[in-house]
C-alpha cells in the first residue's frame, strides 16, 4: 500500500496522504513517497492541476513523532536528515508552475501545514483545524515560518507558529490563510470544481502567469518585469495561444492542448 497515493482523472491529479492508520503523520519514506508523487505530477503533461488531501478524516498530524525520537537519540543524524528531508522536496520550494490546491480535511498539523502553505489555493472543510506546534516540544518551526510570511500577515504569523496553539477554519479565513472553508461533506467537491476551473484555462498561460507571480516576490519590479515580457512572448507563439484569441473571435470554448 502506498504511503502517498496518485491518481488522475483526465486533466486533473489526486494526490493523498495514505497513513490513516498514524493520521498521515509524515515518516521520511512517506516524503520521498510524496516528492516522488509531485515530481511525477510535474513531469505529466496530460496531467495540468493537483488536488492534494489527506486519508481518513486528517490531513495530516505532521512528522511522525517516532521518527523524531530517533533523531533525538542521535543528534549527529541532524544535518543528514535535513539533506534527506528537504532536498528537492514540495515542502521546501520545489519548482513547480503548475496549479495546485490543497483540500483540507480536518486537523493539518506542523509539516502538514508546511505542504498546505506550498500549495497555491486552499480550500478547508469547517471543522479543520491549524497548527504549529513544535515551539510546545523545544523545537522551532522554520519552513512554515518561511511560507506563512507569504501569505499572512505579520502579527498573525508570529501568533500561529509562536504561541503553538491550534487555530480553527474560521481563523484561518480571516487571517488569509485559507481561500475558502466549506462543509466537509462539500470540501472534495469544491476543490475539484476549482480544479475544473483551472483545467479549462490555457495551461501554459497559467503556468507563466504563476511562475511570474513567484519569481516577482524575490525580484524588483523591473526584473520581474522583464523576465515576464520575456516569457509572455514565448507563450503567444504557441498553438494554445491561438486557439484562445480564435475562439474568443469565434464565440466558442476553447479547446486548448498545452502546446
Amino acid at each position: 500500500m502506498p504511503l502517498v497515493k496518485y491518481e488522475k482523472d483526465g486533466r486533473i491529479a489526486t494526490i493523498t496522504l495514505n497513513r490513516p492508520e498514524v493520521k498521515n503523520a509524515f515518516s521520511l519514506k512517506m516524503v520521498d513517497e510524496f516528492t516522488e508523487c509531485m515530481l511525477k505530477f510535474r513531469s505529466d503533461e496530460d496531467a495540468w492541476v493537483a488536488v492534494i488531501t489527506g486519508a481518513g478524516d486528517v490531513f495530516s498530524a505532521g512528522f511522525d513523532v517516532n521518527e523524531i525520537n530517533d533523531i533525538a537519540d542521535n543528534l549527529d543524524s541532524l544535518p543528514n536528515l535535513w539533506d534527506t528531508f528537504h532536498h528537492h522536496c514540495f515542502q521546501y520550494d520545489m519548482e513547480l508552475y503548475k496549479p495546485v490546491i490543497a483540500a483540507v480535511n480536518g486537523p493539518c498539523i506542523g509539516e502538514g501545514l508546511s505542504s498546505v502553505m506550498a500549495c497555491d489555493f486552499r480550500l478547508c472543510a469547517d471543522n479543520a483545524i491549524f497548527s504549529f506546534p513544535e515551539v510546545n516540544i523545544g523545537i522551532p518551526t522554520i519552513i512554515g515560518g518561511i511560507k506563512a510570511t507569504k501569505l499572512m500577515g505579520l502579527p498573525h504569523v508570529m501568533e500561529l507558529l509562536l504561541m503553538g496553539e491550534p487555530k480553527d477554519a474560521k481563523w484561518a479565513y480571516r487571517t488569509g490563510l485559507v481561500n475558502k472553508v466549506v462543509p466537509g461533506a462539500e470540501l472534495m467537491d469544491s476543490a475539484y470544481a476549482w480544479a475544473k476551473r483551472l483545467a479549462g484555462l490555457g495551461p501554459l498561460a497559467v503556468r507563466c502567469t504563476k511562475e511570474v507571480i513567484l519569481r516577482s516576490m524575490d525580484s524588483s519590479f523591473f526584473e520581474a518585469a522583464r523576465s515576464g515580457e520575456a516569457m509572455r512572448r514565448v507563450v503567444f507563439q504557441t498553438k494554445d495561444a491561438l486557439e484562445g484569441v480564435a475562439s474568443f473571435l469565434e464565440k466558442r470554448p476553447p479547446k486548448f492542448t498545452g502546446k
